[in-house]
């Protein structure tokens, strides 16, 4: 309801998936697994069949329309669109216009997997309905995700500081960007701050990300001896230079 959509403390997004265009069957099992996968694509009348409520843009050209990917169909005719794509199947899309298609009739389209647009980005994302899980919240993300720190090398490693409100706190997630598919994630945690020394740190957490995205990552516990705890995290890529995700005024 809309007293629940702005302005109140009830949802906590937990994780977002990005995956590449070019992985249908990625797509398809987020679909199955998350309900739906958002994507963006060109709303043009000229490529909308309004008597098979399906679209196809072959240009290539605009975009900017946000939409939600909630099925598909591999058997959709191609000769169901405006301009024959090079093949059949189709993505059930929900538009965010309401009864827009299909002559007032529908709020769903058909698009096909070879429109030029819907091809490009596609992410889902997982909820916590209500604050359950944390009491707090510490994180240094103001701005966003602004730019890639690229590293001379397929493997980096970063340090944030971090102060508890209270000396008595555990520790039990830590929250980050992955920008590159195959990402594997090493987190260490120091108490004590002594931040320089290698072997201060305990590793809570090791796992590999097969999508890049925002995730928060279930570690094992740390209990503070403080309020002050360093996080170290090592994040090792499969080929390539290692990128981090940074905020910075654009």
């Amino acid at each position: 309801p809309d007293s629940l959509a702005y302005g109140q403390d009830w949802a906590h997004m937990q994780n977002a998936y990005w995956i590449s265009s070019s992985d249908m069957e990625s797509i398809k099992q987020m679909v199955m697994q998350y309900g739906a996968v958002n994507i963006g694509y060109q709303e043009s009348g000229g490529y909308r069949n309004a008597t098979y409520n399906s679209y196809y843009n072959p240009s290539g050209t605009g975009g900017g329309h946000a939409v939600t990917i909630v099925g598909w169909d591999d058997n959709y005719s191609a000769d169901n669109f405006v301009h024959k794509p090079a093949g059949n199947g189709a993505f059930i899309v929900k538009n965010s216009w309401g009864l827009y298609h299909n002559n007032q009739s529908s709020d769903y389209v058909y698009v096909s997997y070879y429109d030029r647009h819907i091809t490009n980005e596609f992410f889902a994302t997982d909820y916590e309905i209500e604050n359950s899980l944390y009491d707090n919240i510490y994180q240094y993300d103001p701005l966003g995700w602004c730019r890639n720190l690229v590293i001379n090398n397929s493997k980096s490693l970063s340090v944030t500081r971090f102060v508890a409100d209270n000396p008595n706190e555990t520790v039990t997630a830590v929250s980050t960007y992955i920008i590159q598919p195959g990402t594997s994630v090493k987190v260490m945690i120091c108490t004590n701050g002594d931040f320089k020394n290698q072997n201060a740190y305990n590793t809570v957490y090791e796992h590999t990300y097969d999508a890049a995205g925002y995730y928060v990552m279930p570690i094992t516990p740390v209990k503070l001896a403080g309020n002050e705890y360093y996080v170290a995290l090592e994040l090792s890529v499969p080929s390539g230079s290692a990128q981090l995700a940074i905020q910075s005024d654009i």
